[in-house]
């Protein structure tokens, strides 16, 4: 499991990756095969989500569709049945994923060496083997929107170093550690580096919330009237000197093209049922006929229909009936929250390393405990 962790997020295009996660898929099959019949084991959602997505392939068979991106979303849908597997051997995850995070950050530093120092040795070899397998990139962005490109280098999955820094921030805060510490700063370098302006965003509101859950109600009022006051004072700083929050910013008008495009092209029937997985429309953000976009709520109705759209989200932040599990781990689902609200958009959920946070997720959120379908028998007296 934790090479599979590894190789999805350091070398996602790399073959090992594809043959641990069969491997684990097999033995994930047996296991539900033999599973005990009279109880439903945990959840039922990775099945739901499974429907949805089979759902979607299926029809995408009637439209114009990127083939190979539809059968690539399909497919990944499966690493949520990993579930099971986890459960049945009890793997801590929270473990995994902070050695994932620390595996992240050093490839994000050696990334950096072979980019930053092409002539040093093995320099020229390493961008080769993160351009191949890891999905990097290096690119000037306006990070501040003032009109000034930065140089940004990350690795494809590094949006998922907010769930190690989650672990570390609430760590940190519920005692001190200076390995702690170092981790948040690190994690927090590799995710500015990366010149994700919202993944900077949530990993600021989740230290915020940490904070404010922290201490007594008092200072978590003053916390709140400080936060929103900092927040005006930002949006009128931003909407007077920058380009951030403009349609003029091309970021956001790409994305702004893409939704008002999505609204030209919809019918009453693609509004309810959705025209497929991977579906082209044009969109006037790029110019160019588009199967998938940053805005992935947009993108999932495109696919599913909006009703379906709403139910697919549903069941990923709830995939229990039981509340005791939200509200045990109210900090997680504060964390994952943030993640969705990151996903609207960028193109973070409904991929390989985004679907394993899904994964943790799930993993705090649904009880240990089965839920029997058969009630026990009742002894007689």
């Amino acid at each position: 499991m934790g090479l599979f962790f590894i190789a999805t997020l350091i070398a996602p295009a790399a073959f090992v990756n594809k043959v641990v996660f069969l491997l684990m898929m097999f033995r994930c099959l047996v296991d539900l095969l033999f599973a005990d019949r009279n109880a439903v084991r945990h959840t039922t959602a990775p099945f739901l989500v499974l429907g949805i997505f089979a759902y979607g392939f299926l029809i995408s068979m009637l439209e114009a569709t990127d083939t190979e991106l539809s059968i690539q979303f399909f497919l990944a849908v499966f690493i949520l049945f990993l579930f099971y597997y986890v459960r049945n051997y009890q793997i801590d995850l929270d473990r995994l994923v902070r050695m994932s995070g620390i595996w992240l950050i050093a490839a994000t530093g050696v990334y950096l060496y072979s980019k930053l120092l092409p002539g040093m040795p093995l320099a020229g070899p390493l961008a080769d083997f993160f351009a191949k397998v890891s999905l990097s990139a290096k690119a000037d962005r306006d990070y501040l929107g003032e009109g000034e490109a930065l140089v940004t280098l990350h690795l494809g999955a590094v949006p998922f170093l907010f769930v190690p820094f989650c672990l570390w921030a609430k760590s940190l805060v519920e005692r001190f550690n200076v390995r702690d510490l170092g981790l948040v700063i690190a994690s927090l370098g590799c995710m500015a580096l990366s010149g994700s302006r919202g993944l900077v965003f949530i990993a600021g509101m989740f230290l915020t919330a940490l904070i404010v859950m922290r201490v007594s109600w008092a200072w978590r009022i003053v916390a709140v009237v400080v936060a929103a006051a900092s927040m005006y004072a930002l949006q009128v700083f931003y909407l007077s000197n920058t380009l951030i929050l403009s349609i003029e910013d091309t970021s956001n008008a790409v994305k702004v093209g893409h939704f008002t495009s999505y609204l030209d092209d919809m019918t009453l029937e693609s509004a309810l049922f959705g025209r497929g997985l991977a579906t082209f429309y044009f969109s006037t953000g790029s110019g160019a006929m588009k199967a998938h976009t940053e805005i992935t709520p947009l993108d999932m109705a495109r696919y599913f229909g909006i009703p379906i759209t709403t139910l697919l989200f549903l069941i990923i932040l709830l995939p229990s009936r039981r509340l005791v599990g939200y509200i045990k781990n109210a900090t997680f689902v504060v964390a994952f929250v943030l993640y969705l609200v990151l996903s609207a958009t960028n193109p973070v959920l409904f991929n390989s390393y985004g679907l394993l946070v899904v994964l943790w997720y799930w993993s705090k959120v649904v009880p240990e405990d089965p839920i029997r379908l058969v009630p026990r028998p009742v002894p007689v007296s």
